[in-house]
């Protein structure tokens, strides 16, 4: 059997660069980052209320606001930052109320305006991390430049 030797040359200032780089990408990206992953969830959110206003229940007036949501959120402690799609908050202005039932459904909710919500978030499950993989991929080469 041949002896087969490998040799890898790394170049020790762009290497150490890099890992610098890539040390503060949290503390100086971060902002970046949120947005990447406000956009990605965005997916989910906006297929979620395309569901609901479709499948009865009716938008009478502009000034219903949509059900849910985007936004991010950091745990320091555990070190992870991700992003969600949630129900959004209804303001005082507006009738979002009756449609923030996420939690449990509404006990008076007929059975045939109810719908799945994880079925509807499986369908959009491969878009969201197919738009985070590649901003993130922009992302970590405009870091690493």
């Amino acid at each position: 059997m041949a002896n087969d030797n490998i040799t890898i040359n790394i170049d020790d200032r762009r290497f150490l660069r890099a890992m610098r780089a890539l040390e503060k990408f949290d503390k100086t990206h971060e902002k970046q980052l949120r947005k990447i992953l406000r956009d990605s969830v965005k997916i989910a959110a906006d297929k979620i209320n395309q569901t609901i206003y479709q499948s009865g229940i009716k938008r009478d007036t502009g000034r219903l606001s949509k059900a849910m949501g985007v936004g991010t959120f950091k745990s320091e402690s555990k070190g992870y930052i991700g992003g969600k799609s949630r129900p959004k908050r209804a303001s005082s202005q507006n009738g979002g109320w009756r449609i923030h039932f996420f939690a449990s459904p509404a006990v008076q909710m007929k059975n045939n305006k109810r719908f799945d919500f994880q079925k509807k978030y499986n369908t959009v499950s491969s878009k969201i991390r197919s738009k985070f993989i590649k901003d993130f991929n922009k992302l970590i080469d405009e870091v690493l430049k």
